[in-house]
């Protein structure tokens, strides 16, 4: 009894540390914070509890009162929620009271959640599940799944958080509590916002909005408001967010819900940001500051830093942005923030630029490319895996109701089982007969069937084989360059300067992505329809100039010696377009395996009635167990230049191709380290044949 007379005398005083953690996933507790006047009366009616004759710790109305009270606490004193817990525990075990073990453990859960020790929460967890299924408690269940998802989306884990969310979904429906399944919609609708899934976050806002109108609770309305208006600001929908965030910051002044007003603060300030009125923007990050600061919610504040380091940017006040990125810098550093990394780094980049610190704006720039690289691919598969999620969910529902009414029908067939019997018995019977006097002739038209079953399954593998490269070039070859496109062109709305130094990086992708574009055209029509070959003179040294004059700002940055030995006269009989195809990728193959100085030699010799055209080149040189993946047809070999430039492994393929096409023969001649020439020859022309 002593330790809670303590407990009641500085827990009032303790500093509010981890309400603000689950704002944005679990807004109906943090409600309960802001009521002073319940906590002092729980407080009261404890006292009188224990004043009152015959008292005892192991009453569960005392254990019920004392429980309530942790839940006041539950995100504004958290020390003082461990002690309470434990007291709980220890009377309601004492009392051999479940249900009184089990909200312990989950106030327990709470405590550990924001201290981060993560063993220990889901520790608590299971204990507090093992207690539900045993007492069938579906309040305390839906606790703990609601507490495990939030745990789960704590840690990185969103798609768990996400099936915990969907199995509290069903329960809150399954005993008809609005307030539960507010929650769980709020907390959903923010899980699909920081994946950017907006308009499935606006759908379940949008239902926790209705619950919270239903339930007629202002706070819960602007709670909802507030969250909301984060979204339709990331939509660049500034009208509907000024709205809600009009709406939201009247509710919480109103009531003086301090921890739900600095967000709302902040956000009407990124309002105003986005709007580029900075002034304005300034005033209510100023309001803002102070209460996230006393939230002690490091995530909050880091925004809040970000936020004002991005006006100062845009005022030109570059010492002000710089101290404000900085401080945004340290928290996310410290609280291991990735998105608070990126946006801080994507700041100091653009000061150190402005301030004309090259090597610093190159550092930060880095820095936010790798960490927004990194974001968005996660963000991807993360989305993928919420849509695999809900799909099971739904067939999951959907076999249940099936398996129902599966049930109910066999029910009602028990009833008629003895006539159904004689029914199928009869059935079976004919069946039988008639089976025997068809199945000769099904036989045979089976045979006949499965041939042709055999047939189109060849020519399907075929197809698909073809569909599979396609796709394979065009996923991994074509869509990182329009991505990096993409952002070039994104980064030239933000800041010309920037774009300007990209340019060249911009005029590279292009340039690869047409060369890849021209060969896949080239490979698709002869793998689909075929390709047509037009026989005819072509002049070796003409084509060759060509295509080395199409590569030669290549040539230039690698400062590479191209050498074209080849006699004007020289000609073969060939399609010219197949020719100059072949060249223009052994020739793009020598200068991207080709170091800085190297050299590039094209040569014709003339054997009897052929020519042997010659690309030699002093690069990296093939591997001996690579030289044979080359030209394998049912593969694509291609590894990065010595420029880190990429490649397709369609090209060798596709000069095959093409040789073949115009009978001729391609091999090549390679060791490691000290070069490749490769070689293809064709029938030298005569002027007999031009006709």
């Amino acid at each position: 009894m002593k330790h809670l007379n303590n407990f009641f005398k500085y827990g009032s005083l303790l500093q509010t540390a981890f309400f603000l953690f689950l704002f944005f996933i679990y807004p109906i507790t943090f409600y309960s914070q802001q009521r002073p006047q319940k906590k002092d009366s729980l407080i009261k009616l404890i006292k009188k509890k224990e004043n009152a004759d015959y008292f005892s710790t192991k009453d569960t109305t005392y254990i019920n009162l004392l429980n309530e009270l942790a839940l006041e606490y539950t995100f504004s004193t958290s020390d003082s929620l461990y002690i309470l817990s434990n007291s709980i525990l220890d009377y309601s075990t004492k009392a051999g009271y479940a249900k009184g073990i089990g909200q312990a453990y989950l106030g327990l859960t709470s405590y550990f959640l924001e201290k981060g020790n993560d063993s220990l929460v889901f520790s608590h967890l299971e204990k507090a599940k093992r207690i539900g299924i045993q007492t069938k408690d579906t309040i305390l269940l839906l606790d703990v799944s609601n507490l495990s998802a939030i745990e789960y989306n704590h840690i990185g884990h969103s798609d768990k958080s996400l099936k915990e969310y969907l199995k509290s979904e069903k329960l809150a429906s399954k005993i008809a509590n609005k307030l539960y399944l507010l929650t769980i919609y709020e907390n959903m609708a923010v899980t699909y916002s920081h994946k950017k899934m907006y308009q499935r976050a606006l759908k379940y806002f949008g239902k926790a909005n209705e619950l919270a109108v239903k339930i007629n609770d202002s706070i819960l309305i602007g709670s909802t408001l507030c969250n909301m208006t984060k979204v339709h600001i990331s939509l660049n929908d500034l009208e509907l967010a000024t709205k809600e965030s009009d709406q939201s910051i009247k509710i919480f002044e109103k009531y003086k819900v301090n921890g739900w007003l600095g967000y709302a603060y902040m956000l009407k300030g990124d309002i105003f940001l986005n709007q580029k009125k900075y002034d304005e923007a300034i005033v209510w990050y100023n309001k803002s500051e102070p209460i996230q600061l006393s939230t002690n919610y490091d995530i909050g504040v880091m925004d809040l830093y970000n936020s004002i380091s991005k006006v100062y940017i845009q005022k030109n006040d570059l010492a002000l942005g710089k101290m404000f990125a900085i401080k945004a810098s340290n928290l996310a550093n410290e609280i291991r923030y990735p998105r608070g990394i990126a946006t801080s780094a994507e700041n100091l980049s653009l000061i150190y630029e402005k301030l004309k610190e090259p090597v610093n704006s190159l550092k930060y720039h880095k820095l936010f490319k790798k960490m927004s690289d990194s974001l968005s691919k996660n963000e991807q598969l993360i989305s993928m895996a919420f849509l695999d999620i809900e799909r099971t969910h739904q067939n999951e529902q959907y076999e249940l109701i099936n398996q129902n009414n599966t049930k109910l029908y066999k029910q009602k067939q028990l009833l008629y089982v003895s006539l159904a019997s004689l029914l199928s018995l009869s059935a079976i019977a004919f069946l039988i007969r008639k089976n025997l006097n068809t199945q000769k002739d099904m036989s045979t038209a089976l045979k006949i069937k499965n041939e042709i079953l055999a047939a189109n399954e060849n020519k399907l593998k075929t197809i698909n084989s073809t569909k599979d490269k396609l796709f394979s070039i065009i996923g991994h070859d074509l869509r990182s360059p329009i991505l990096s496109l993409k952002e070039l062109l994104n980064l030239s709305l933000e800041e010309d300067t920037i774009f300007k130094r990209f340019i060249p990086k911009l005029k590279t992708q292009v340039e690869h992505i047409q060369f890849t574009l021209d060969n896949l055209l080239s490979w698709g029509q002869t793998q689909m329809k075929g390709a047509t070959t037009n026989i005819e003179e072509v002049r070796l040294r003409e084509i060759s100039q060509n295509n080395r004059n199409l590569f030669s700002k290549s040539i230039e940055n690698k400062k590479i010696e191209f050498q074209l030995l080849i006699e004007e006269n020289t000609s073969v009989l060939a399609d010219t377009n197949h020719i100059d195809l072949i060249l223009r990728n052994l020739i793009s193959n020598a200068i991207k395996f080709t170091p800085e100085k190297g050299k590039i030699i094209i040569t014709a010799t003339i054997k009897d009635d052929i020519v042997v055209c010659s690309v030699k080149d002093n690069g990296l040189g093939i591997k001996k167990e690579n030289i044979d993946k080359l030209f394998n047809e049912t593969t694509h070999y291609s590894t990065y230049g010595t420029f880190n430039e990429k490649g397709t492994g369609l090209g060798l393929s596709l000069c095959q191709e093409m040789v073949k096409l115009n009978n001729g023969s391609i091999w090549v001649i390679s060791e490691e380290n000290s070069g490749s020439t490769f070689s293809f020859s064709f029938p030298k022309f005569k002027k007999k044949q031009s006709s």
